[in-house]
């Protein structure tokens, strides 16, 4: 009779939990909140992920996979940022290449001298994403920042700032 009475219990138990409209225990509401993305937050992101094709075209040597990185107004300019033999700060803008043609002829020397970069750090600003390199070339190691403004997947303005050179 209590093996009647338990399998009943169980019964009706599961009879009516199916009735209310619940399967068992249910899980407090747990309101999930995402952080809320900003068109700011994809720009960035995109402009990153151009200079890191960018970075990864000219490490393998593939000039005109990062020529397609450029609009045809797109500018590149190097600034000259290392010490004169007096230690004062030298700031010299040692050339800039103003249209894809020109790119492309800095980009052919650039692959053709370069060993390989090396990306050592990302900082990010709401026009700019500035990456902190090592460009080694057979002779010397370049420190040198990228500055980039980058829309819809191309690089607008590249400035390189030589920060340091190492003779090796």
């Amino acid at each position: 009779m209590r093996c009647f009475i338990f399998v009943l219990f169980l019964f009706l138990s599961g009879f009516l939990t199916a009735c209310s409209g619940t399967t068992g225990p249910q899980l407090q509401d747990a309101s999930i909140t995402s952080t809320q993305i900003t068109s700011e937050d994809i720009q960035v992101e995109a402009a990153t992920t151009t200079l890191e094709n960018f970075v990864n075209a000219l490490n393998n040597h593939q000039v005109n996979q990062a020529l397609d990185l450029f609009n045809e107004e797109s500018v590149v300019s190097e600034v000259n940022l290392t010490g004169s033999e007096t230690n004062s700060l030298q700031i010299n803008l040692a050339q800039s290449w103003k249209n894809k043609a020109e790119i492309k002829d800095l980009l052919e020397y650039e692959a053709g001298a370069i060993n390989e970069i090396v990306p050592i750090e990302f900082k990010a600003s709401a026009k700019t994403i500035t990456l902190k390199t090592l460009f080694y070339y057979n002779n010397q190691v370049r420190n040198i920042d990228m500055d980039v403004q980058a829309e819809g997947g191309k690089l607008i303005f590249l400035r390189l700032f030589i920060e340091r050179i190492t003779w090796i």
